[in-house]
């Protein structure tokens, strides 16, 4: 697909069974690297057969990147509050999303701004973390680009967010910028989990630095609601419950970059 000398890109759909918007939303990264990489390939697609994943993804507008618009019949309970790509940090977008929740969770002011630090810090990792400048000519990237999606269901009240980027990583910024302070020997997924639960990597001394998944967390470790956040980066996969309860394991196939994925819901889970 990121082959230079391609004329046409094609990505074939007609097989898809599932999806869902943070798969959508790394595929639409792919493609918009694809074309940067291929800038006079034309691209085309083959719809899938399935209406289901059809309809989900004309509702991220996933079929304007081939030119396409078509309607589909079945209702998915998703509605999407927020897609865009950026290569900056957008205070306005976090106050965006958090508004476009507001009717299906009701944060407190204090909730409202835990969350608001978390995006923004999230964007600021990015800036300052994924794209480091050593080996950013080495790699086939959107430098300092990240994907973020926003949705809700409101018969499950829960909403829920994507953050990606197609950086170096997590556990490889860690091992470069503190080198001297992690162990050789420390699973790249034990490193995730640090950066969650104490803000480890942070790209000043600052203590008011670093803390963007541990404001994520903290909302989720609220008594009045309950969910989790899960991070894919590399061959690692972490997921929390809350700052004491979480699971990690290797993945075989890796995500190029990171992608976090957050729920919340208005529901208490047994």
């Amino acid at each position: 697909m990121l082959e230079k000398r391609s004329r046409v890109i094609t990505l074939d759909h007609s097989e898809m069974e599932v999806v869902d918007p943070p798969s959508a939303l790394m595929l639409i990264a792919e493609i918009m690297r694809g074309v940067q990489c291929s800038p006079k390939c034309r691209l085309h697609c083959e719809l899938p057969t399935n209406d289901f994943v059809a309809e989900m993804l004309e509702k991220l507008d996933y079929w304007t990147i081939f030119g396409l618009k078509r309607a589909y019949r079945i209702q998915t309970n998703e509605q999407f509050v927020m897609r865009m790509t950026d290569r900056r940090t957008i205070p306005q977008m976090a106050k965006g999303i958090i508004e476009g929740f507001s009717d299906c969770c009701t944060f407190r002011p204090q909730q409202q701004k835990v969350l608001y630090k978390g995006l923004v810090e999230c964007m600021d990792n990015v800036m300052g973390h994924a794209y480091p400048s050593d080996i950013r000519r080495s790699q086939i990237w959107l430098d300092k680009q990240w994907w973020m999606l926003a949705y809700k269901n409101l018969t499950d009240r829960e909403v829920r967010l994507c953050f990606y980027d197609q950086g170096v990583g997590i556990p490889n910024t860690i091992r470069t910028r503190l080198k001297d302070r992690i162990n050789p020997w420390r699973s790249d997924e034990d490193i995730i989990i640090d950066a969650v639960r104490e803000g480890c990597y942070s790209r000043t001394k600052e203590s008011t630095r670093g803390r963007g998944l541990p404001k994520l967390l903290e909302v989720i470790d609220g008594n009045e609601f309950s969910g989790d956040l899960s991070i894919y980066s590399d061959k690692s996969y972490c997921r929390f419950f809350s700052s004491d309860r979480y699971e990690k394991q290797r993945i075989v196939e890796p995500v190029q970059g990171t992608l976090i994925t957050w729920r919340l819901s208005a529901r208490h889970e047994d």
